[in-house]
């Protein structure tokens, strides 16, 4: 399994919380959250994700033990570390359009990760369990208002713990 497929999974689940797409002004279906792309234009309201190595600390309660009764099931033994970039511009007529709302967009986002985190399960399109993820840690976490491209731009970064189901489902 590729880190492709488990980033493509996470920002499923993102752009599928109706909660963040309306904090986004945005729409189910609409999918703004989204892989980063070398020298690619920002769109905003936005949220781009990537790799980023770095240290980590545990968000409290996510660290509980999965249940594996398959055997042929692997736990990653690295931890992938992912980078969010939040991007709301400022000068926008319409919400999301300032810091507070960059801020309500990354805190959702948490909620997202770390909700019930021993039992985020996702599926490939024909409903075959893929992999689950658990001990979601917050790494760091910034905000800027760049003045020349009038954007905010929260960046935070997050490491996590995944299964990986090689064979028969897992419940």
């Amino acid at each position: 399994m590729t880190s492709a497929v488990i980033f493509g999974a996470i920002l499923d689940r993102l752009n599928a919380d109706a909660t963040l797409m309306a904090l986004m002004g945005k729409t189910v279906g609409d999918n703004p959250c989204f892989r980063a792309q070398r020298k690619s234009p920002i769109y905003t309201p936005s949220v781009t994700l990537r790799m980023a190595p770095e240290p980590s600390e545990l968000f409290c309660g996510t660290d509980n033990a999965i249940s594996t009764p398959v055997t042929n099931a692997l736990l990653a033994t690295n931890y992938p570390t992912i980078q969010l970039d939040i991007w709301v511009s400022s000068e926008s007529t319409t919400l999301p359009s300032t810091g507070q709302d960059a801020d309500a967009i990354e805190a959702r986002i948490d909620i997202l990760l770390r909700l019930n985190t021993p039992g985020w399960k996702y599926y490939d399109s024909v409903g075959n369990l893929l992999f689950r993820t658990h001990g979601w840690r917050r790494i760091t976490t910034s905000q800027q208002h760049e003045d020349d491209t009038s954007l905010w731009h929260n960046v935070v970064r997050y490491e996590f713990w995944y299964l990986i189901v090689t064979g028969y489902g897992l419940t």
